[in-house]
């Protein structure tokens, strides 16, 4: 993906094992290696993502993902209510797509049987010309192969 594609997105959607990542790494930064979501990933990254994010005017986000990071900061430790207040203040900040479920299922079948229904939703909104952040190598790959604009973060790292 070359800087022109990049800005050329309607917005920057963060895939929810970023968000987690996100999440946890504004409560307190050094937690990021000792919750169980976010052990691969260091305060290094937590700040990459933080610069890589303020980059784009517009953050967008599903209910499917926002479901599955809030499910996966609840039992976060004594920090549970704090890591939900933060994700609703992130929230907030960002459009909310809402894709009916069934017309996913219907309308992306492939993505929807091969990686799920949070996944086939990311691939609706990417088809919308939203930035897809992933650390889903597979996933990513399957989105840049159906010619949408999708990151995988580890390349960031790399970078």
């Amino acid at each position: 993906m070359n800087v022109t594609e990049l800005y050329s997105s309607k917005g920057l959607l963060i895939d929810t094992n970023l968000l987690v990542l996100l999440i946890v790494g504004t409560i307190n930064p050094t937690q990021i290696s000792s919750h169980k979501r976010t052990t691969s990933y260091s305060a290094d990254d937590y700040s990459l993502l933080l610069a890589f994010a303020d980059r784009f005017k517009l953050l967008v986000t599903t209910p499917n993902i926002l479901t599955e990071a809030s499910n996966l900061l609840e039992g976060y430790s004594y920090r549970g209510n704090y890591a939900l207040a933060t994700l609703e203040r992130f929230t907030q900040g960002t459009k909310e797509i809402i894709c009916e479920s069934l017309s996913t299922m219907h309308g992306y079948p492939k993505s929807y049987l091969k990686y799920g229904l949070s996944d086939a939703v990311i691939h609706r909104v990417a088809s919308e010309k939203y930035l897809i952040l992933t650390d889903d190598l597979n996933f990513c790959a399957y989105l840049q192969g159906n010619g949408l604009l999708s990151i995988n973060f580890n390349n960031l790292r790399i970078s």
